[in-house]
C-alpha cells in the first residue's frame, strides 16, 4: 500500500466513517424508516385517488353542462316553433277575417244579407 500524507489519509477515513455510519443503523431506526417509506406511499396513493375522483367528478359535472346547454337549445328551438305556428295561426285569422268582411260588403252591396256564406238576394224595397 503506497504511504500517503497524513491529512489525505484523514480525510479518507473520515468519509468512510460517515458511510459506515448511515450504512450500519439499529433495527430500530430501519423499522422506523421502513414505516416512513410505507406512510409515503399511502400518502401518495391517496393523493393520487384524490385527484382521480376530483377529475372524475370535474368530468361529470361538464357532462351535466353540456347536457343543460342542449336542453336549453331544445327549448329555444321548441319555443321558435311555437311562436312561429302562432304567427301563422294569426296570419291566417286574419286573412279569414279579411275574407268575410269582403264577402259580408259585397253582399251589402248587391243588396243582400249573408247567413252562413251563402248570398241571400233581398229586393230593395224591403230595405
Amino acid at each position: 500500500m503506497p504511504q500517503m500524507s497524513f491529512r489525505r489519509l484523514r480525510s479518507r477515513c473520515s468519509v468512510l466513517h460517515c458511510n459506515t455510519i448511515t450504512k450500519f443503523s439499529t433495527p430500530e431506526q430501519q423499522q422506523q424508516q421502513q414505516q416512513q417509506k410505507q406512510q409515503q406511499q399511502q400518502q401518495q396513493q391517496q393523493e393520487e385517488e384524490q385527484e382521480k375522483q376530483q377529475q372524475e367528478k370535474q368530468q361529470q359535472q361538464q357532462e351535466r353542462q353540456q347536457q343543460q346547454q342542449e336542453k336549453q337549445q331544445q327549448q329555444q328551438q321548441q319555443e321558435k316553433q311555437q311562436q312561429q305556428q302562432q304567427e301563422k295561426q294569426q296570419q291566417q285569422q286574419q286573412q279569414q277575417q279579411q275574407k268575410e268582411r269582403m264577402y259580408a260588403e259585397g253582399c251589402k252591396r248587391r243588396g243582400g244579407c249573408c247567413c252562413n256564406k251563402i248570398y241571400i238576394h233581398q229586393p230593395a224595397a224591403d230595405k
